[in-house]
């Protein structure tokens, strides 16, 4: 377990979200790498994306994912961006 007053998060921003599974299936990789994080999952319009991006760098260690329709969207409003390769 985590001494730090707030645990690592990493966020998923999308529109729309209902029943995706990528939530239960990231925490159980937590889980099983004994990592005291969390996963969350927000359905954002695109008119609160600039909101919510800057919402999610404040104040807490957080990473974020974006799914359609934010990908583009987001790429002015980020501080840094990792691209995965496939």
């Amino acid at each position: 377990m985590s001494s730090r007053p707030c645990n690592p998060a990493v966020c998923l921003l999308a529109y729309p979200v209902g029943g995706n599974p990528t939530q239960y299936l990231v925490e159980r990789v937590f889980a099983q790498n004994d990592l005291d994080w969390r996963y969350l999952t927000f359905e954002v319009r695109p008119e609160d994306l600039g909101d919510a991006v800057r919402g999610c760098g404040r104040g807490w260690d957080s990473a974020a994912g974006m799914w359609s329709p934010h990908k583009q969207a987001s790429f002015p409003l980020l501080d840094r961006i990792t691209i995965r390769p496939r």
